[in-house]
């Protein structure tokens, strides 16, 4: 059985314990050469940790570090956060459905508030935000959103 076998290369964590092991580097070798803490090495690290709550900037940190690829150690929320201007992709798609920040919040079932922070760039989209938009930003991607079949 190999060292690795018990790891799942879909968790953020496991890819992260298996670079770490490949590379025979130490969470605390590590967070000294990132300039982190131990305990962030070790909670990104952790199948407890959620993923949801790790910060995009650091994951890519991680993957230049270990030497792979940009987003390596991203899920498609970070992925997303990433490369995508979450104000400007909210606001975009509420003009294409002609609805009012209220309306959208409304069907997000967030509050105003909250949705005036993400449109405006003052608060990062949260994942439950993300998780709601996912099939409308696939479809968006691939140019393949009816009003209809999103509202």
């Amino acid at each position: 059985m190999d060292a690795f076998d018990h790891l799942d290369g879909n968790r953020i964590c496991d890819r992260l314990r298996y670079a770490l092991l490949e590379k025979g580097i130490s969470c605390q070798r590590a967070a000294k050469e990132l300039g982190v803490s131990r305990d962030l090495v070790l909670d990104y690290s952790s199948p407890d940790h959620p993923e949801d709550s790790m910060q995009v900037q650091t994951l890519i940190k991680f993957a230049e570090y270990l030497g792979k690829d940009r987003h390596y150690f991203c899920n498609e929320y970070h992925k997303f956060l990433d490369t995508v201007v979450a104000g400007d992709f909210l606001r975009e798609l509420r003009a294409k459905y002609k609805m009012t920040q209220k309306q959208f919040a409304h069907f997000l079932d967030i509050t105003l508030a909250s949705y005036k922070k993400y449109e405006e760039g003052r608060c990062r989209m949260p994942f439950e935000v993300f998780e709601k938009l996912k099939d409308i930003i696939k479809d968006e991607e691939g140019g393949a959103v009816q009003n209809n079949s999103v509202l």
